[in-house]
């Protein structure tokens, strides 16, 4: 069995009760405490791919609008991928190239307030990829509000309208 670094451990503690030594001896407090550690493997669903650091993924392999990928991956009880490091970046990149994926809908966009990017969830964003001249969703672009990773643009990111239909990837936390 293959333990993750991130793994969760679930730790037992037993009561180790000594019996009281015949009358003649003094009383003794019970000893407690040895502990066993038993890790739990988080898992992830079976049709998803994963890596050591937890990262879960399920690559589409329909394509659909913006807002429809991010209410499939809502059914799959994940959302829309967030990215958060470069390493997480790579590894994404990597299964679209192995798919041979030439875009996909992640989950950040400025659905909320224009040029101000948020993943589904709301969090803020705090790792970005996105290729020179890009977001382009002012003036004449305004209403590219949604954010594909692109093969044109060498897997980086781009702001698109939201009712292009392309695949999609949903992360999900890993089941523990």
């Amino acid at each position: 069995m293959l333990i993750h670094a991130h793994t969760v451990s679930l730790v037992l503690l037993l009561l180790i009760h000594l019996p009281i030594p015949p009358a003649t001896a003094e009383p003794r407090e019970p000893r407690a405490t040895a502990a066993i550690v038993a890790p739990v493997v988080p898992e992830c669903p079976n049709d998803w791919l994963h890596d050591d650091s937890g990262l879960c993924v399920w690559v589409s392999t329909e394509k659909a609008v913006w807002w429809r990928a991010a209410n499939t991956c809502q059914t799959l009880n994940s959302r829309l991928t967030y990215i958060e490091s470069e390493r997480e970046g790579f590894i994404i990149t990597g299964i679209l190239i192995a798919k041979g994926i030439n875009a996909t809908w992640i989950g950040l966009n400025d659905l909320d307030v224009e040029s101000s990017f948020n993943w589904v969830g709301s969090e803020p964003i705090t790792y970005s990829n996105f290729a020179i001249g890009q977001p382009s969703g002012r003036g004449v672009h305004a209403d590219e509000d949604c954010v594909a990773i692109s093969s044109d643009l060498g897997y980086m990111w781009d702001d698109l309208y939201c009712f292009l239909e392309l695949r999609f990837v949903c992360r999900k936390d890993m089941i523990n």
